[in-house]
């Protein structure tokens, strides 16, 4: 990747190069040799190149204060290049190369007692296109096409304490050089919600559509209760020195979520309690501790407990001081 100035950090060819004033490349402590997971870097525009795909996964993640700026296709191959570009604003894509790509844009809006997820699914980028995705006021998203006209499958999630709530709808439609501000209603997803379209990316507003959840209302579930248990990845990862982690529960459980080092020695218990079926999350504060690879478990008991088997799962994070 590239600032303005020519200053470059990446990896290529086995090792990793940077020139990046205040950037970082993020090497877990292992024993063997492992390419860096991600970069710290300082708030700037970047240019970001892709190539030389291993195998048909490009992803980029870029992670701020507050919003999450997701970008992946699932089509790629060792002779393609993915060319992007980030700005405190949002992210975008041009396709260098012949063959049409399908991406998958998604933005996570962070706050204080919930996630708002926007995504954009199967965007279909043909040769020379290009677009730009940014949030707006932590609200609602920006859709610049220049190229031709497009499709594409829109989802919202807005995840509380207490549930969560979708919205789905495919086709949404995009014309060519035009741009989309998609305004959700967040406090009721069952409602239509307002795609306003830029025709030719002039400034003015020419067409307003309102466009409705797909969804039944059961897959609605303003106040949903999770079918089955689940341990999300911890947000941010890696973090630096605090991090949540989220889990839904099915159903009354005794729960405890621990924490354990790479010795397998548990360090810290987050909760330890008696939790009714829902959305959960939790902080971990782990400001005394030293950098380096840490565990963090779910172990949900049914209550009764002759009701369902104990569910277990364990996922890796990671804290860089």
């Amino acid at each position: 990747m590239m600032n303005p100035s020519g200053q470059t950090i990446g990896f290529n060819d086995s090792t990793v190069s940077n020139t990046l004033t205040e950037g970082n490349p993020i090497v877990p402590p292992t024993s063997r040799y492992q390419p860096p997971i991600g970069y710290y870097i300082p708030l700037d525009r970047y240019s970001i190149r892709l190539k030389d795909f291993t195998d048909s996964l490009a992803h980029v993640s870029v992670f701020s204060d507050s919003v999450v700026y997701d970008y992946r296709r699932y089509d790629a191959s060792s002779n393609q290049t993915d060319s992007l570009a980030y700005e405190t604003t949002g992210i975008g894509l041009r396709n260098p190369d012949t063959q049409l790509k399908l991406s998958d844009f998604k933005t996570l809006i962070m706050e204080n007692n919930a996630e708002k997820v926007i995504d954009v699914i199967g965007y279909a980028v043909n040769q020379d296109d290009s677009g730009f995705f940014g949030v707006i006021n932590h609200d609602h998203l920006r859709l610049v096409n220049t190229g031709s006209q497009k499709q594409y499958t829109l989802q919202l999630i807005n995840a509380t304490t207490s549930g969560q709530s979708r919205f789905l709808h495919s086709g949404v439609a995009i014309p060519a050089n035009s741009s989309q501000q998609i305004i959700p209603a967040w406090t009721d997803l069952g409602q239509p919600i307002t795609v306003e379209t830029d025709l030719g990316n002039d400034g003015t507003i020419a067409d307003t559509v309102f466009v409705g959840n797909t969804l039944g209302v059961d897959e609605r579930g303003l106040l949903e209760i999770p079918k089955e248990h689940s341990l999300a990845q911890n947000y941010p990862n890696p973090f630096n020195p605090i991090t949540t982690i989220r889990y839904e529960l099915p159903k009354p459980a005794k729960v405890r979520v621990s924490v354990y080092d790479v010795l397998g020695r548990e360090i810290a218990v987050l909760v330890d309690a008696v939790q009714d079926p829902g959305l959960k999350s939790v902080e971990w504060d782990a400001t005394k501790l030293p950098s380096g690879v840490y565990y963090y478990q779910l172990v949900a008991n049914a209550i009764p407990s002759g009701q369902a088997s104990t569910f277990v799962e364990t996922k890796k994070l990671l804290l860089i001081k």
